[in-house]
């Protein structure tokens, strides 16, 4: 047992386990001093634990470390952010068209697909080689800049001016309305619409190629399809052989949100 005196004069005594005892004082005297000990050892003990403990991170910081950074899209291989957050999460049939440069004439034309929003892609059969506009690639397209467009757009309609080869999208046949005639660059055009898929830039989803309804209006262009190729480059449109052409066209699937992305090499990798 520790003996020691207060401020007043009066000695206490403090066992082993902590109790006060104050000898030769009244019950309320030694009560007061009692309280006064606790409540001094109480607020050392308090500073102690604030001392020990670490001062909380502000409430942004802790958000910021809770929250993850946003998704970005699965996408095939040369296929940035930029364009991979354009990607809709629906989509599971995708075809990739990769300029070799945005003042190229040619590229490849690949098929990807995947099973289900977040999965991912898979290639289906091998790049085909293909066309685009004759002065290359625009991520600003306006009609008659004979560019092809930059941009991820859906598929939800095919036609041609040959009966349906087997789409499963709608297919618009019309043998007056796509037809052919003369030449473009010194190659005839005939046969170039046999078989086309209609590409959603400035175009109404869901309606036919035939509809030349344009919503962005006339000067933003339109009429951009994937067609039968000509042996040359085209006024905006991509063209490959006509036997690949009727292959994709069997190939989209309503129920995968068929979607195209497209543009120069440089432009599709864009972060």
């Amino acid at each position: 047992m520790t003996v020691a005196v207060t401020a007043l004069g009066t000695a206490i005594a403090v066992s082993a386990a902590g109790v006060i005892h104050v000898p030769g004082t009244s019950p309320t005297v030694r009560r007061t001093i009692e309280a006064q000990q606790l409540a001094a050892a109480s607020a050392g003990a308090s500073v102690a634990g604030a001392q020990r403990r670490p001062k909380a991170a502000p409430a942004s910081v802790r958000a910021a470390v809770r929250t993850p950074a946003p998704a970005v899209a699965a996408a095939p291989p040369g296929v940035g952010v930029a364009m991979a957050r354009q990607i809709p999460k629906n989509a599971t049939q995708m075809i990739v068209v990769r300029g070799v440069g945005v003042n190229a004439v040619t590229n490849t034309v690949a098929r990807w697909e995947r099973t289900g929003p977040g999965a991912p892609w898979h290639p289906v059969g091998a790049a085909v080689p293909g066309r685009n506009g004759a002065d290359g690639w625009s991520a600003d397209h306006h009609e008659g800049d004979l560019r092809s467009p930059v941009g991820v757009y859906t598929l939800t309609n095919t036609a041609g001016r040959l009966p349906d080869p087997g789409s499963r999208l709608p297919y618009d046949y019309q043998p007056d309305h796509y037809v052919t005639t003369g030449t473009f660059l010194g190659h005839p055009l005939a046969g170039s619409f046999d078989y086309l898929v209609d590409i959603n830039y400035n175009h109404i989803p869901g309606t036919p190629p035939s509809n030349l309804t344009r919503p962005f209006g006339e000067a933003a262009g339109g009429d951009i399809f994937l067609h039968v190729d000509h042996g040359a480059p085209t006024h905006g449109c991509v063209s490959i052989a006509r036997e690949q052409v009727v292959s994709i066209i069997r190939w989209l699937n309503p129920a995968a949100h068929p979607i195209i992305v497209m543009g120069d090499a440089a432009s599709l990798a864009a972060v």
